[in-house]
């Protein structure tokens, strides 16, 4: 475990060097330290924090985690793949289908995933709810959200 500890915590450590990188081109508010980066920095500086502790722990062979085995093939798991799945097929197709749509599509997706079976709450859930955030954006926050294939009707 102990390769495998060094290994997740420099990844982590890079992953948070990108982040402190990136966040440095995001533009500063003058007079106030906190701005658009405030809370990446923040959580960028927290990870590098945790993996150092991580990587000292594994070199030192104090690690909680000696000898843990870690299946990954379990229900769990696999619901969280396709999840993870039906978030990249969300964004894919946003644009596309506009948000109304897609956002209803992916409630249901979701709710369904997780085990709810009531298909009329499901379908009012969905369609409510997307179309609640659609009104509350595009007419009292006045911000165009993507109308899709519904771009004459709405």
């Amino acid at each position: 475990m102990k390769s495998e500890e060094i290994t997740i915590g420099g990844i982590g450590i890079a992953i948070a060097a990108y982040v402190l990188y990136t966040v440095s081109s995001y533009p500063q508010v003058k007079g106030n330290d906190v701005g658009v980066g405030f809370f990446p920095k923040m959580l960028a500086v927290l990870l590098i924090i945790l993996c150092a502790c991580m990587i000292f722990h594994a070199v030192r062979g104090t690690s909680p985690h000696k000898d843990v085995q870690v299946n990954l093939i379990t229900p769990g798991t696999k619901r969280a793949a396709v999840a993870l799945l039906i978030c990249a097929l969300y964004c894919i197709f946003f644009k596309l289908l506009g948000f109304v749509i897609d956002t209803a599509l992916f409630m249901f997706s979701m709710m369904f995933l997780l085990k709810s079976r009531n298909w009329m709450q499901m379908t009012l859930v969905s369609l409510g709810v997307s179309i609640g955030v659609y009104v509350l954006f595009g007419y009292v926050l006045n911000t165009n959200l993507p109308a899709g294939l519904l771009a004459g009707l709405l």
